[in-house]
């Protein structure tokens, strides 16, 4: 198994190593010794440390209540998630956990959901599955699919669908786009990003562009002209913002982020700003860091920290413009807390428990100010449980 395949089957089953390298991330913890012993778990083949961000504020608790929705078909993680027109589309993701999680045909599933129906209709595939996608919602109505993890396997290897560039067993560049119309309901290629993704997050603005931020990239050696035999990558977290125009089908660079990671959850705000919070950084530590980009001035500038260090979550933002941060992944296992921001006051308070903790899962809210959390999976080490989900959940705000 090459170095990128290791990597990625680290993130996806919890198994992250350490890198060496040390940045201005880390900052010291206040906490007492036994509990600082606690945070810090080792292992034979990892060890994770949680940094504490630990801020006198007063932290209120929002109530919400989360109900069961019909479940999706097949049950699945690192899945794509957005909805237009009343319907939410769950698209692509991973169909089995463990070691040889990798070694199976990521889904190339497309499910809507109808929450007036509470059902669930199974919709054209993919032109290429994959796993660890970021889907966005275009100001065209069109649903768009970016990158993600894609696997040659014996099943698929004389599939002439996969000689593409960048298609060849690894993290991916494609751009998949999805008209959900009832005349068409059909897959469309359109250009590629100009890097490759894994676990980035997508958003889309009302001036026609989608902006992708972070995840897991490729960083390439290129081999010495005199030993041209002397080459190899290596999989890096992004701090990279691309900038996709739906219109001119174009994309085009804009300003970095001020932290790479992986993982992130993003969103747009009220207020036009997007935010990009959480994931895991370049030290291998769960971020509670939040940055907000302004797609006029292209800039960013930070924000409060979320309480809760996280990555593989889900945001979203109700109709007053207040953000939610929910479930994910802190150490090594899920969790069930939900997290709310409120832009206005760069502050944050505690929201309900979701009923079953999950990472790498989606969420939506719909113009009836509804949050739907579909899918992902379950991690718990101690109690020796991990399992995708099929469930779905909602609550209104």
């Amino acid at each position: 198994m090459n170095k990128p395949q290791m990597e990625i089957m680290q993130v996806l089953d919890l198994q992250t190593s350490p890198s060496p390298k040390k940045t201005g991330l880390e900052q010291k913890k206040t906490a007492s010794t036994p509990f600082k012993n606690k945070l810090r778990k080792t292992g034979p083949r990892f060890t994770i440390k949680k940094n504490l961000h630990i801020k006198p504020q007063d932290i209120r608790l929002r109530n919400l209540e989360w109900v069961p929705e019909a479940e999706l078909h097949t049950a699945r993680d690192c899945l794509g998630i957005t909805s237009v027109n009343g319907r939410i589309y769950a698209i692509g993701g991973r169909t089995s956990i463990g070691n040889d999680s990798l070694f199976q045909k990521e889904a190339s599933l497309v499910d809507a959901y109808d929450p007036s129906t509470k059902t669930w209709v199974t919709k054209e595939a993919m032109l290429y599955p994959h796993a660890g996608n970021a889907a966005a919602t275009g100001s065209d109505d069109k649903i768009y699919s970016f990158g993600g993890y894609i696997k040659m396997t014996e099943n698929n290897y004389n599939d002439p669908r996969y000689k593409i560039l960048a298609a060849s067993g690894s993290i991916s560049n494609i751009v998949q786009q999805y008209d959900p119309s009832k005349n068409t309901n059909a897959w469309s290629l359109k250009p590629p990003m100009p890097r490759e993704r894994v676990f980035h997050a997508a958003v889309s603005t009302a001036d026609g562009f989608i902006y992708v931020f972070g995840g897991y990239g490729i960083e390439r050696t290129w081999p010495d002209p005199s030993n041209p035999s002397e080459k190899s990558s290596q999989v890096i977290k992004l701090n990279k913002t691309d900038k996709y125009n739906v219109q001119t089908d174009t994309w085009a660079d804009a300003a970095p982020m001020q932290t790479p990671r992986s993982g992130p959850a993003a969103v747009l705000g009220k207020d036009g700003l997007i935010y990009v919070m959480g994931g895991l950084g370049e030290n291998c530590q769960w971020l509670p860091t939040v940055e907000a980009y302004n797609p006029a001035e292209d800039s960013w500038e930070q924000k409060t920290d979320m309480p809760t260090p996280r990555g593989a979550f889900s945001a979203v933002i109700d109709n007053e413009g207040k953000i939610y941060a929910i479930g994910g992944v802190c150490e090594h296992d899920s969790t069930d807390t939900v997290d709310i921001y409120d832009p206005a006051s760069d502050a944050w308070e505690t929201g309900t428990s979701i009923l079953v903790d999950r990472l790498s899962h989606g969420a939506v809210t719909t113009d009836q100010n509804i949050i739907y959390v579909v899918g992902g999976s379950q991690h718990n080490k101690s109690a020796g449980i991990k399992k995708l989900l099929s469930s779905v959940i909602s609550s209104s705000l």
